[in-house]
């Protein structure tokens, strides 16, 4: 079994990611953080910046994001974006 972690990246328009991701670096309010399997759970207030996932076989994505939260929780993680900056 892979290891790897599920993630939604949404916003109020449009769900703009959903699948398996290696890991995930997401711009946390106390400064960026990265997200890496069997991450301990966490809620997490996220401010303008960029989020890079790498998603299972390497292929890297990058969203600049508005602000907004990020649970996860066993595996699975929700991004709730205010917005994208350059959608």
């Amino acid at each position: 079994m892979a290891k790897s972690i599920h993630l939604q990246v949404v916003t109020p328009q449009r769900v703009v990611f959903d699948g398996e991701v290696e890991n995930f670096t997401a711009p946390g309010v106390m400064g960026p953080f990265q997200v890496l399997f069997n991450h301990a759970p966490i809620v997490a207030a996220l401010s303008a910046g960029t989020f890079k996932l790498r998603e299972l076989g390497g292929s890297e994505t990058e969203f600049q994001i508005t602000g907004g939260f990020l649970e996860l929780h066993q595996n699975n993680g929700t991004v709730l974006a205010d917005g994208l900056a350059n959608p």
